[in-house]
């Protein structure tokens, strides 16, 4: 029998009380998940219920392989975006504004500034996935990875900055924070190519 539109919501229902929160990955089990049971006979709702019951343990250890293979494909774009003439480009204009403000401030400042300047780059990919988290707006195991892990860079860049202050010179200052900002825009980039492959395919 051909489910109902509100047969299959009811799958994904099922599958998101699990803890499957990642809508592609849902899909992609909720269209399983239906097949089988457009073959089966009898009552839906008992049908759905002996699946997930028989089932929950592979469906979960499913679940678990698919973010894993999404967070790879992540991090390996994302290293190809740093292989690529952009980063270098990216790099080389950053590293050429902070020896400006180098030659205008003292260290001091010049730390600081940097250091507020990466916060901003960093805050500015990591914050559009943590509010969405927090407004329970639907999220995708492709990009999401990337753009909250993100949000963890800080925390050694803030402990590493008190290492750079006191024993690098300017020119390892300017590269250390170079390559922070770096590192934070091309993770935007990233993230926002894959916003889009999703926007493509799950929104159009």
């Amino acid at each position: 029998m051909k489910l109902t539109e509100i047969q299959i919501e009811t799958i994904d229902a099922s599958l998101k009380k699990m803890g499957i929160i990642y809508t592609d990955i849902r899909t992609e089990m909720t269209d399983h998940i239906a097949s089988v049971l457009e073959e089966s006979n009898g009552d839906f709702e008992q049908n759905l219920e002996d699946f997930i019951n028989a089932h929950r343990k592979k469906l979960r250890r499913q679940n678990t392989k698919l973010v894993m293979l999404a967070c790879v494909k992540s991090w390996k774009a994302m290293g190809l975006n740093i292989l690529k003439i952009r980063f270098l480009a990216t790099f080389v204009a950053i590293y050429c504004v902070t020896t400006g403000i180098n030659m205008l401030m003292d260290r001091y400042s010049t730390v600081m500034l940097l250091f507020i300047i990466f916060c901003v780059a960093n805050s500015s990919v990591s914050l559009p996935s943590v509010i969405g988290i927090l407004k329970r707006k639907a999220q995708y195991s492709i990009g999401e990875g990337i753009g909250i892990l993100n949000l963890f860079v800080i925390f050694p860049a803030i402990i590493a900055l008190k290492f750079v202050w006191d024993f690098s010179s300017d020119e390892l200052v300017l590269l250390y924070f170079t390559t922070l900002i770096s590192i934070s825009l091309t993770l935007g980039h990233t993230v926002r190519m894959f916003k889009a492959q999703i926007k493509m395919k799950y929104h159009d």
